[in-house]
This record gives C-alpha cells, sequence and structure tokens, in this order.
C-alpha cells in the first residue's frame, strides 16, 4: 500500500486503514526514540566509566568556577591574591578537619 494511495479509497474503510497505518508508524517511530534514548545512555554510562567522559560524576561546582576567576582577578589586581590564598588555606583547614576522629572517641560525657 502506496502513501500516496491513502487517500484515495471510497468509504470510512480506507479512511480507518489510513489511521491504522498513521498509528503504526507513530508507535514504531516511539519505540526507536525510546530504544535511541536507552543505548544513549549506556554507552555514555560505558564511556564514563572508562574514563573518557565525566558523565555522572566529578561535576565541576560554581565554587571551582568562581575559584578559576578569583585566580584571573588576582593576575590583573595584586591585592585580590590575598583572598585567594586565604579560600585555599580554608579549603586544606577544612580537609584536614574532617581527616581527624572526634576529640573523644569513647563518647563519655564529663
Amino acid at each position: 500500500m502506496c502513501l500516496l494511495s491513502i487517500g484515495q479509497g471510497d468509504g470510512p474503510g480506507s479512511a480507518l486503514a489510513a489511521f491504522g497505518l498513521l498509528m503504526t508508524a507513530a508507535l514504531t517511530l516511539f519505540v526507536a526514540c525510546v530504544l535511541l534514548v536507552f543505548l544513549l545512555k549506556r554507552l555514555l554510562g560505558w564511556m564514563d566509566a572508562r574514563g573518557w567522559i565525566t558523565y555522572t560524576s566529578d561535576v565541576p561546582t560554581y565554587g571551582t568556577l568562581a575559584n578559576a576567576f578569583l585566580d584571573l582577578q588576582s593576575l590583573s589586581q595584586p591585592q585580590m591574591h590575598y583572598v585567594l590564598e586565604a579560600k585555599q588555606d580554608q579549603e586544606v583547614k577544612k580537609e584536614e578537619d574532617d581527616e581527624a576522629g572526634p576529640d573523644d572517641p569513647g563518647g563519655s560525657e564529663a
């Protein structure tokens, strides 16, 4: 059945056949799109597992972007250099605090 001959039939039977053909094509297109999205997500996950791309984790944050711009600003304005050093010192101190355990590991209260 050719698409050009769909509207040339007589009676309601040909309109029903055309509607059925259209719905079959729409369903086929929908299933193909769902399958394409599924395969694309699997491919991106596989590439992420191999380390070729960053897809699911380790996404840079706005803080990272702000530090990059602050570093550029410290090149043009040397007085801003101390702000960058202070932020980096705070991050190092926070990481060192996180590595240490609790002050009282026994949990006893005085």
